[in-house]
């Protein structure tokens, strides 16, 4: 029979000046060589169970805690392993957070995921070799001497992975470790994962909520919902027929290569707006919208003589819903922050409403577009929800009872109103996005440019967040969604812009894209290294 390497026994654990609890009654065998899956909605205790099994909870994160968790056959002496130094645990047990820039702090990528190795006083030699089978496993033997600051969110994440694989830890705790992958970086990150628990016998525990990469080595799924757990299933079970409904009631994200019933049971929940005309007509082809922003000859190119974008020329329509695509470094987040005029142009020009964009001050310029950052944690500086959102409104002079209506509107709408109150950075990862689109929402934009804003986020919320821009766009506003959800892209979207090599290789309707790719699959490719 295969033994147990963790045991959990939590009965619960409260954060901070919160009066529910995270976590409670968890009981969690996790036995050796298991791939487990562990999913659920918003503010499910997903991370907050990640953090108990490696450690971090209670030796480094605070809050109130009762439980153990025993690490075992480690000649502990199966040891509750808050009683084990976190550099100790370290050697056996590794994690990746979900947000990879805050993992990242030396000067090159080589340097960062040497890091770890180097700690464990390793041979030289050895420490070279991990670090490029580490950077061979998550496709980044180029980038070794890449200052991670100039890597796109999706380099960085592979960068965070590698760190992880050099310390060739037994158990691996991984939460979203593609999350901000494109499709084809996920496919290929997941399959190295599963040759090497495969090849290797490693314990691997993964927080996702997108599951058709890990569905065919995934062994165990476990849902929790309110800080419990509600399903805990051998993998061959858990995708049957018969407990799909169940699946689909808790808002987990169906795959679309398993079972009979996929279809019918999206069509339940999937795309439910006031404008379902629209969103059925919207696939067909491009609609004639009256520009509002004209994107002319532009490139961009960073101090370092990285090319960011590449003559560039894009006409943004009102009303218009477009999605940005391509792969991790493609140049999308690169062309929005021109949009916004975080970066100025190497070349070109960039016109809103007919005027240069050099021509708008900056607080003109707030009121035009709302911006949500790929990491909305670096728009932060405020005590609370509330105060972070009416921000903007405040320093334009906006009376406290206006400020006051339309922030608890925005809240309620985008359903976080329960935690207007709180510090933002005791937010989960998916309250945390819900704050950003939030604040890039409050002063009711004409043009709304979202990040990866779906990033995180379990998939009723998604929905809700597509579905409100979708509404918006049907209001007159133009919306730019920068997404790697291809399936979202293609059901919401008008039009479909794929960048690759910092260049536009595609600007045409979602059908004609799907047709494309139908019949020309290698359009995809160009989003794998």
């Amino acid at each position: 029979m295969t033994r147990n390497v963790l045991e959990a026994q939590i009965n619960y654990f409260y954060y901070p000046g919160t009066k529910t609890p995270a976590l409670e009654n968890i009981n969690l065998d996790i036995k050796k060589g298991e791939i487990v899956v562990i999913t659920g909605g918003g503010a499910s205790g997903k991370t907050t169970l990640a953090y108990c099994l490696c450690g971090a909870i209670p030796n480094f994160v605070e809050g109130d805690y009762n439980g153990s968790v025993s690490l075992k056959d480690k000649g502990l002496d199966d040891k509750d392993i808050s009683s084990i130094s976190l550099p100790k645990l370290a050697k056996d047990i590794g994690l990746v957070l979900e947000d990879p820039q805050n993992q990242l702090f030396h000067l090159s990528v080589e340097e960062d995921v040497a890091f770890g190795p180097g700690n464990l006083m390793l041979p030289k030699d050895e420490i070279k070799n991990r670090v490029e089978k580490a950077l061979s496993s998550v496709g980044l033997e180029n980038y070794r001497h890449r200052n991670p600051e100039t890597l796109s969110g999706g380099e960085a994440q592979r960068v965070v992975l590698a760190s992880i694989l050099a310390l060739n830890q037994d158990i691996l705790i991984l939460d979203l470790p593609a999350g901000e992958l494109d499709p084809l970086g996920r496919k290929q990150i997941y399959q190295n994962l599963k040759k090497l628990c495969h090849q290797e016998n490693k314990t691997m525990i993964m927080i996702e909520d997108r599951f058709d990469e890990v569905i065919d080595f995934a062994s165990r799924y476990i849902v929790l919902k309110n800080g419990n757990i509600v399903i805990d299933q051998d993998a061959d079970y858990f995708w049957a027929d018969e407990n799909l409904d169940k699946l689909n009631s808790l808002g987990i994200r169906i795959p679309s290569n398993i079972g009979t019933r996929t279809d019918e049971l999206r069509d339940k929940t999937n795309y439910k707006t006031d404008n379902t005309d629209d969103l059925n007509d919207n696939k067909n082809k491009i609609k004639a919208f009256e520009p509002i922003i004209k994107i002319q000859n532009l490139s961009h190119y960073y101090p370092s003589g990285e090319c960011g974008i590449k003559d560039v020329n894009l006409d943004i329509g009102r009303k218009e819903f477009i999605s940005l695509i391509g792969k991790n470094g493609a140049g999308k987040t690169t062309l929005a922050k021109h949009i916004v005029k975080l970066l100025t142009p190497t070349e070109g020009t960039v016109i809103l409403d007919n005027k240069p964009l050099e021509e708008y001050r900056r607080l003109q310029l707030a009121n035009k577009i709302g911006y949500m950052f790929q990491n909305p944690e670096w728009q932060i500086f405020k005590n609370t929800v509330f105060e972070q959102i009416e921000y903007s409104l405040e320093i334009q002079g906006v009376s406290n009872e206006e400020r006051k209506i339309k922030v608890n509107k925005l809240l309620q709408n985008l359903g976080i109103e329960n935690v207007a109150e709180l510090h933002p950075y005791r937010l989960s990862k998916g309250n945390i996005q819900l704050l950003g689109i939030a604040s890039a929402l409050i002063n009711d934009p004409d043009v709304i440019i979202m990040d990866e804003p779906c990033n995180g986020v379990d998939y009723n919320t998604t929905l809700k967040i597509m579905n409100l821009l979708r509404k918006l766009s049907n209001k007159d506003r133009s919306v730019i969604l920068i997404t790697h959800d291809i399936e979202m892209a293609l059901k919401y979207s008008d039009r479909i812009i794929m960048l690759d090599d910092s260049k536009v290789i595609f600007d045409d309707s979602p059908l004609e894209f799907t047709s494309e790719f139908t019949t020309n699959p290698q359009i995809l490719e160009t989003e794998a290294h």
